[in-house]
């Protein structure tokens, strides 16, 4: 039954080879590449000979080193690409789940399925990083006003400390310089509390609590503005200006390396497929590229201050999608920069043990182990 066994898996084995060498040759005949006659006799022998079942040692022997033949003659192309642009991944279990919802209606070959696949979430990447980049555009362009309103307000109100003899008088009784200065007071109160309204309902829900505002309209009497006031709403700005620094300096950074990674994959994707050399266990790959690439875009975001990169002239984001984009880069700057901070003696150990014979040195690891 062993027996019986190996010729089976010997059957399976030569009439998988036959069809991959059919495959090959028939990739070479379309694109029009040079190729031996001889070896197209053998391939084509070879697939009646096996169905026929008259398979000799000899040609057996002929067809192998005719399949050598054309699978360098197709080079850089393989077996393996020309499937995935003919053959479903049927190995997928979003693909099979997509053909059961439509009935097995949709049609499509691994590097199709796969190219849709990164495509979609490339897409879904860029939707994020454009949502997450408003709110915090916004939110820091609210800030902006915000502070310059408080400025304003403060000049306001020293100008308001120093008539406070003024100010407890009646209406009536007060000068035209007091009214004019408690009128400028309103007014930049108003136009200060109505930009913090909507920057604590939009930016600022979840940092801080509703009882901060309760807080804070426990202060106000008879419609009077009072600064301490100011202050917990200071604070409260402050705690949300916080969270946005965290999305500038983490978040954000981090997607853009995550977008620079996608970016690359379907650049190479799309060249691969081009070319038929786009095999499925290339997705291993791309998959950590794409991991490497977020955490390139978040060690950029490590060097960032308030007031740009550390030594540098482009944006923190630019330069996380250029990390994430070509992580090679990246990595190889900080290996350069770790051996450069190593320890001599051992760089200078590692170059003795080169001098010593294979043995020696195998001998020495063994020992230090």
């Amino acid at each position: 039954m062993g027996k019986n066994g190996t010729e089976v898996d010997d059957h399976i084995l030569l009439f998988e080879a036959v069809r991959e060498a059919e495959l090959l040759l028939d990739y070479i005949s379309r694109q029009g590449l040079e190729f031996d006659t001889k070896t197209a006799s053998a391939i084509v022998k070879a697939k009646h000979l096996f169905a026929a079942g008259n398979w000799a040692p000899q040609d057996e022997t002929d067809f192998w080193a005719a399949y050598n033949a054309a699978a360098k003659g197709a080079a850089p192309v393989t077996v393996a690409s020309i499937k995935a642009a003919i053959d479903p991944p049927t190995h997928s279990l979003p693909f099979k789940i997509v053909q059961r919802l439509t009935g097995g209606k949709f049609k499509a070959s691994a590097a199709r399925w796969y190219a849709m696949r990164y495509g979609l979430c490339t897409s879904t990447i860029l939707l994020a990083l454009i949502v997450v980049q408003i709110y915090w555009s916004s939110g820091a362009n609210m800030l902006d006003r915000i502070e310059k309103h408080r400025k304003e307000l403060d000049t306001s109100w020293t100008a308001v400390s120093a008539l406070r003899g003024e100010i407890g008088k009646p209406q009536e009784q007060q000068s035209a310089e007091t009214k004019k200065v408690l009128e400028q007071l309103r007014r930049e109160r108003t136009i200060y509390e109505a930009d913090l309204k909507v920057f604590k309902k939009y930016w600022s829900p979840l940092l801080t609590s509703n009882n901060d505002d309760q807080q804070a309209d426990k202060h106000e009497k008879g419609g009077e503005w009072r600064r301490d006031a100011h202050i917990s709403n200071l604070a409260s700005v402050g705690i949300a200006n916080l969270g946005l620094q965290m999305i500038q300096a983490n978040i954000l950074p981090l997607l853009y390396g995550l977008l620079g990674s996608a970016a690359y994959v379907l650049r190479t994707l799309s060249v691969r497929i081009r070319n038929v050399t786009y095999v499925p266990t290339a997705n291993t790959g791309f998959g950590l590229r794409m991991q490497l690439g977020t955490l390139a875009g978040l060690a950029i975001g490590w060097f960032y201050k308030p007031d740009g990169l550390v030594n540098s002239s482009l944006s923190p984001f630019a330069l996380a999608f250029l990390a994430g984009y070509s992580v090679e880069l990246f990595f190889t700057a900080m290996d350069k920069f770790v051996l450069a901070f190593s320890n001599s003696p051992v760089r200078g150990q590692k170059k003795a043990d080169k001098t010593l014979p294979d043995s020696q040195v195998g001998g020495k690891v063994g020992q230090e182990a």
